[in-house]
Parts: C-alpha cells; structure tokens; sequence
C-alpha cells in the first residue's frame, strides 16, 4: 500500500472538508453537516497507522471505475482516458470515500433526451471529491440535453445523465466536493439536471462550471434541498445555460416548513447568469417562500439573476414587512453594493437592499406605475425605489415639485415618455 500518497492526499481532502465545515459553521443560522467532518476533526493529524486500505488506480474503462467506485475504503483514482457507459453498464456508484481525479477526460453516460433508458451518471452515498488537475487544456465536443446543439469545453466533464435526480449527480447521502469541473449536457429528470443535492447532505462547488443541463420541473442546473443538517455552497464558479420548465432554469432553492435558516452560501465570483424556462423566459436563481442565501467573499464581481415566488405562485410584494416586499437574501458579508451584484428576472420587479434586524437584506420591489403627477410624489415621498411610467405625467399648478427624501434612493425607469413640472 502507498502509505505516503495516500496520507498527502487524504491530508488535502480532509483540509477542504475543514475549510467547508468553518464556512458553514461560520455563517449565522447555518447547521453544520455531520458529513464535513465524517473523517477528521479540526487539529487532528492522520497518523502513519491509522491509515486504512487504500485502493489506488488508474481508470481507462466505465466497468473498471463502476468497480473501483462501489469498494469499501478509500480510492485515489485517476482517469487515464475518456470513458463512456455500453448498453449493458449500470451507473456509478460511490459508498465511501473517493478522490477522483477526471485529468482532462470525461464521464459519459451516453443517453441524452431521446434515449429510453433512464439514469444518473453518479449517485453518491459517500465523501465523493471530483476534481481536474489537468491545467484545463483538453477541449471535448459535447452536446447541449435540450436543444442537441454541439459546444465545446475544456477540462474535465461529466455528461449524458438522462435520469430523475441529479442528471448529472445525485448526492443521495453524503459528501460531495467538486472542483475545476464541468458538469454539462445532462437533464430529463424532474428536479436537477446536473445536480440534486438531498436534504441533510454537503456539497460544496468551487471553480466549476455547470451549464447546458435541463430538468423537466424545477432546477435546470442544481436543486438543493434545505435540512436540519447539511447545505450547499458555490465558489467561484459558473452557472449559465441550463433550462428549467417551471422554476430555477440554473439553481433552485427549496425550503421545506420549519426551516428558517439559509442553505446556500455564494462566495467570490460567482456568475448565475443566462438560464431561461422552456417558454424563454430568464429564470437563474430560484428562491422558495422562506429560503435565505448568504453572500460573502469577493462577491463584487459577482452577477446574480434571482427570482422569488410565493406558496401561491405570486413574485414578491407579500409578507416581510407594511412597505410589502419580501427578502430573499440576508447576511451578507462583504463591503460593495449588492443590488449591482443581483439582477431580477422578472422585469416587473427590481433589487432593494435595505438593513433588518442588523443585517444587509435584499428584496424584490414592484415597480410602481402612477397614473398622476400627485401619485407619483407620494411614491417618491413614501421612499418607494421603482417607479415606472407608462404616460406622460405633467403637473398642474397646484402640484409641487419631486423631492427625494435625504438618505433616499430613486430608480425611475421614463419608459419613452414625459416628466413634465410645467409652469413653475
């Protein structure tokens, strides 16, 4: 047994397995899963002998990594070739811990939204690490689930899941930690294309890229399920081009009754941006009634799509305070202006961000659509950030001029047409 190999990268994967416990920990509300720490402690150190059989391989065949995958203990694999699932292949399946290294080549289940068969690429009831250390040189060809248009990508891949959960990935009970992957061209099932991450399981995405993915229902690119236990976190890294046919074309955020604190955390340079709906309307990052998400890091140069609905289908203006908007994001960390970070997908609403309870919140704001010259004042005076026109407005002689309140802020959107004081 490679005693030494073995030790160097279980030390790295139990590094990152820390980091992401200190993240989630760290983060007000958010519940550690008792999978960050399945196999070390903070401070603790892998002795020599407690190092248990570690099977160590290079992988050039769908049969050979399905084997290796299903072992007890820990594997060190590493792809040696593009592998692709044969008619008579099931899928992988991962029961413990496993550090696979996709080097450049790509997983492919082989089916795509024709097929008849059904089924995810990867289900994991283990501490799955995926990363490429190939430097991203290797380019593939690979086909977009929905529309069937050929896109290249570089790096390694993991692609053609035709299945119900998790397309791509299903993390069913475990640990799952991802990074400088790309997890395209997957889709057919109900709720994430790519990826579907169950209530009380981790996962954790960093320098990834997810993207072409569809799912029938809700979460074109991810789904994640909020729990007692658990979350998922985004570093760093792309969601674009995935399609939903009813909420959250790129991610979607459950959040089942009784769970109160947030279940995704966004850190750096996150980009969730230019997914849709079957019906080809923007659809990014999907929030249910009651689900928080935190943003922190670097998260400036972020750019974040968002859209909210309530219990009976309604985007926003319902319930979080008597000025009637609803927040979908707080606790957020960094020094930079939010509302330039989030976008609405729906362009009846825009972006606010105001302090509750101590906290930078956000929340979605109808624009406001005044019929008069004195309707119009009101909402400027009543601090109500989006306005929009849709008729000339000329004030009459006893009509006063627009002041904005100090320390207010006003987004009017003219929309082709006349601001008019009039005589003075």
């Amino acid at each position: 047994m490679k005693k030494s190999t073995f030790n160097k990268n279980f030390k790295k994967f139990s590094a990152a397995v820390i980091a992401i416990s200190m993240a989630v920990s760290g983060a007000p509300g958010v519940q550690e899963s008792k999978y960050a720490k399945a196999n070390v402690n903070k401070g603790d150190t892998l002795k020599e002998e407690e190092a248990v059989e570690t099977t160590i391989a290079n992988i050039s065949t769908w049969d050979d990594l399905r084997q290796k995958l299903e072992l007890n203990g820990e594997k060190i694999l590493t792809l040696s070739a593009d592998i692709t699932c044969g008619s008579n292949d099931k899928e992988l399946i991962n029961n413990d811990t496993t550090f696979l290294d996709l080097n450049g080549h790509v997983i492919n289940r082989g089916l795509s939204k024709d097929s008849k068969e059904v089924g995810e690429v990867i289900s994991n009831y283990g501490n799955l690490n995926i990363s490429d250390n190939s430097g991203g040189n290797t380019t593939h060809t690979i086909k977009d689930y929905y529309t069937g248009d050929e896109i290249e990508v570089k790096g390694g891949v993991i692609t053609g899941g035709n299945g119900v959960l998790g397309s791509g990935i299903h993390n069913v009970s475990g640990y799952l930690f991802l990074d400088n992957v790309t997890i395209c061209g997957n889709g057919g099932g109900s709720y994430g294309g790519a990826i579907y991450n169950e209530k009380g399981t981790a996962c954790n995405i960093k320098n990834s890229n997810i993207s072409y993915n569809y799912a029938e229902v809700n979460g074109g690119g991810i789904y994640t399920e909020a729990g007692e236990s658990g979350g998922c976190s985004l570093v760093d890294s792309t969601v674009t081009d995935n399609i939903a046919g009813k909420d959250g074309g790129g991610l979607y955020v459950s959040s089942p009754v009784g769970v109160t604190f947030f279940k995704f955390l966004l850190n750096g340079t996150v980009i969730i941006k230019d997914n849709k709906l079957t019906t080809g309307e923007k659809s990014n990052l999907h929030l249910e009634k009651g689900s928080m998400i935190g943003l922190g890091g670097d998260g400036a140069l972020a750019q974040i799509g968002i859209s909210y609905k309530d219990d009976s289908g309604t985007v926003g203006d319902k319930s979080f305070t008597d000025n009637s908007y609803d927040s979908f994001v707080s606790n957020l960390y960094g020094n930079f202006d939010y509302d330039k970070v989030f976008t609405s997908d729906d362009p009846d609403y825009g972006i606010k961000q105001v302090v509750e309870s101590g906290h930078n919140t956000l929340i979605l704001e109808k624009y406001e659509e005044p019929e008069t010259w004195k309707e119009f004042s009101k909402l400027v005076r009543n601090n109500h950030y989006y306005i929009r026109l849709t008729k000339d407005l000329t004030a009459s002689d006893s009509d006063s001029y627009i002041e904005i309140p100090d320390g207010s802020k006003l987004d009017l959107d003219l929309n082709g047409h006349v601001l008019d004081r009039g005589n003075p």
